[in-house]
């Protein structure tokens, strides 16, 4: 219907605030462009009635919103496009869609094509965009995806995809083959990858990911499955789930273990969102290095009964905006009741709040609830968990007791102490040494010790496990400290100074020395000696036990 305003004037929604009509496009059923060489944007955008369109070969790009709404069509011939803009088929009836050429996919191109349920893609395709396939629920065939190298934030979420071949992958972004419920899924990587998001399978069921390697002994050669190793220099599997090396430290993108005990990676600073998502783990230990955990990263996991905490302070707890989860009745994060609502059923259904908005005060606005971030990070959302989990937080832990962490935890235990910060610190200035330490590095080695020295209890020292890395480096350093005489050598018209300089090597000084007989006389200096002996005149606190034993020897 047609709604007037008091001046005689059509209105674009009803008093209800409702839109009373709805926009479409020419009604043509096909279109030929055998002849024409481009198309612009949003061209043929909301032709309904739309059914073929045939496409020239000199048409290589469909622009942004080219088809988008096209409910009807079902044939075009895509195989000589090389770029799909944005929104470009976006809701459209196709059935497949050959991208033989197509070199870019843009970002939600073909979301709500329903009824695609294949899709290929040539040697050259090096992007598919955000959400590209998303909530295409009969896709289920994409072949070619080994030679894309990008794929983008929920490029096939919600699809029926349950096999992926990514060997050819260098990116694959956030939540990229979600499901909508824990679904089995068969993924393959290769070495070319170096960025992976939060968990591009969230809510699929994979098996731990493992390497094969060949050794040979007495002339047979041998095979092992190992489920710890590099994929590239920023991608690392270990104990056969994904991790990704961030800045600052590791983050576990996604949980593919097996059994009911699951072990975060120490060093690991962040669990991603979902990361564990419909997991069936019972107990999960987390490490003293974590500092964050996603948004519904434990998410649907039924069986979770424990997790054992290792960090000093609380890991934040990340939240995203979720919409869908306000727009139910049954979630209002105020206090009391709210009345009634009827369900799709017809059943009239009392409305109680959550009682959030006392604690979530920074996230709404004016009343207005439909601001609220809802917390999910363990099993369900905040407010709806029915079996609250069992917490062990280390005796010194601060933070765990906080309203956040109460709704989702109801029994605590004690245990083991925590690094604090400073502990934390002089951890992480040993880790900053290189393995193989060399003069150059003497700053770092003098900045760990001194954090080192900063930690005011034996309990917090016992905790630096890599403690005998600074004690082997503070060695090493000693071993390569030049001496006096190294330093500032004797003038000697029969010296080979070049020589000298050129033969210092693993902690040793060779001196060439001429001498009558005209034979060339090597004299090997210890310097880790000498520095010892000057170093136990000085002061015998600065005396390590290699340096002494060394010494005694002498």
């Amino acid at each position: 219907y047609i709604c007037y305003d008091e001046n005689m004037t059509v209105a674009a929604v009803d008093s209800e605030g409702h839109y009373i009509y709805d926009y479409h496009g020419l009604a043509l059923e096909s279109i030929d462009l055998a002849s024409a060489e481009s198309i612009g944007a949003n061209a043929f955008s909301y032709c309904r009635q739309l059914k073929s369109v045939v496409l020239g070969d000199k048409i290589t790009v469909i622009p942004e919103y080219a088809f988008a709404g096209c409910i009807a069509l079902e044939e075009i011939n895509l195989s000589k496009v090389v770029t799909i803009d944005g929104y470009a088929l976006t809701e459209t009836a196709i059935t497949s869609a050959n991208l033989a050429a197509a070199e870019t996919v843009g970002e939600y191109a073909f979301v709500y094509c329903h009824s695609l349920n294949s899709v290929s893609f040539g040697k050259n395709c090096t992007e598919i965009g955000e959400g590209a396939f998303s909530y295409c629920e009969a896709l289920n065939k994409a072949s070619g995806l080994k030679y894309v190298l990008n794929i983008g934030d929920y490029a096939f979420a919600y699809s029926a995809i349950v096999k992926a071949d990514l060997s050819g992958a260098e990116s694959i972004g956030k939540q990229a083959f979600i499901k909508e419920e824990a679904t089995e899924f068969e993924a393959t990587l290769g070495n070319a990858l170096i960025s992976v998001g939060d968990n591009p399978f969230a809510m699929c069921i994979i098996e731990p990911f493992k390497s094969t390697i060949t050794e040979s002994f007495n002339g047979a050669d041998y095979t092992t499955e190992v489920y710890t190793f590099d994929i590239s220099d920023t991608v690392k599997i270990i104990d056969g789930s994904i991790y990704w090396l961030s800045e600052n430290g590791l983050v576990l993108c996604t949980y593919a273990g097996t059994g009911d005990l699951a072990k975060v990676a120490d060093g690991t600073v962040r669990i991603a969102a979902m990361a564990f998502a419909g997991a069936d783990v019972k107990t999960v230990t987390l490490p003293h290095s974590l500092k964050a955990i996603g948004h519904k990263a434990f998410f649907d996991c039924e069986k979770l009964n424990t997790v054992v905490f290792g960090s000093y302070e609380a890991p934040i707890l990340e939240e995203e905006f979720d919409p869908t989860y306000y727009e139910c009745f049954e979630n209002l994060p105020g206090t009391g009741n709210f009345g009634t609502y009827t369900d799709y059923e017809g059943n009239e259904v009392e409305i109680f709040g959550t009682g959030l908005i006392p604690f979530y005060m920074w996230n709404s606005t004016d009343g207005m609830y439909s601001n609220v971030f809802y917390g999910a990070n363990f099993v369900n959302y905040v407010g709806k968990v029915e079996h609250k989990l069992v917490m062990v937080k280390p005796v010194n832990g601060l933070y765990y007791d906080s309203y956040i962490y109460g709704q989702y935890f109801d029994t605590y235990m004690e245990g083991a102490s925590a690094a604090d910060a400073i502990t934390m610190e002089a951890i992480a200035a040993i880790n900053r040494m290189p393995e193989q330490v060399k003069y150059e590095d003497k700053a770092l080695v003098e900045e760990a010790r001194a954090a080192y020295d900063k930690i005011a209890t034996t309990e917090q020292q016992a905790l630096v496990t890599n403690y005998p890395a600074l004690v082997s480096a503070e060695q090493r350093i000693i071993a390569l400290t030049p001496t006096d005489e190294e330093s500032n050598p004797p003038s000697d018209e029969n010296s080979t100074p070049d020589n000298a300089d050129n033969n210092k090597t693993n902690g040793f000084s060779m001196k060439a020395v001429w001498i009558s007989n005209g034979v060339l006389l090597l004299v090997a200096v210890v310097t880790a000696v000498i520095c010892a002996v000057k170093g136990k005149k000085k002061d015998k606190k600065s005396q390590v036990p290699a340096a002494e034993t060394e010494d005694k020897e002498e």
